[in-house]
């Protein structure tokens, strides 16, 4: 089972890089609960999740084709949502002023 998800991975995320934007949705919806745990595990419950997820299934669409290992999709889809999370802070941090020491 989990060989035909990372091959059916590898067929969609190609099938998307070729500009079949509908074909990230399967990948987007199998590895949401991963993208989750990774917002979940830094923000707690919340609403933010929500936003963080939103906004990372959107970068992720824009930026499918950057994927190299179309195999490692669930890691960069996670990865996503964990470099979204650290931006927000660093943006949040600078202009509350905070600076490093």
């Amino acid at each position: 089972m989990a060989e035909e998800a990372a091959a059916d991975d590898v067929m969609l995320t190609r099938a998307a890089q070729a500009g079949d934007v509908a074909a990230l949705g399967l990948p987007l919806e199998r590895h949401r609960a991963g993208m989750r745990a990774v917002a979940l595990s830094i923000l707690g419950p919340g609403p933010d999740v929500d936003v963080v997820m939103q906004d990372a299934m959107l970068i992720a669409l824009r930026r499918i084709g950057d994927v190299r290992d179309p195999r490692a999709v669930g890691p960069w889809l996670r990865m996503i949502v964990l470099l979204h999370l650290a931006d927000g802070r660093v943006r949040s941090q600078a202009r509350a002023g905070v600076r490093k020491t």
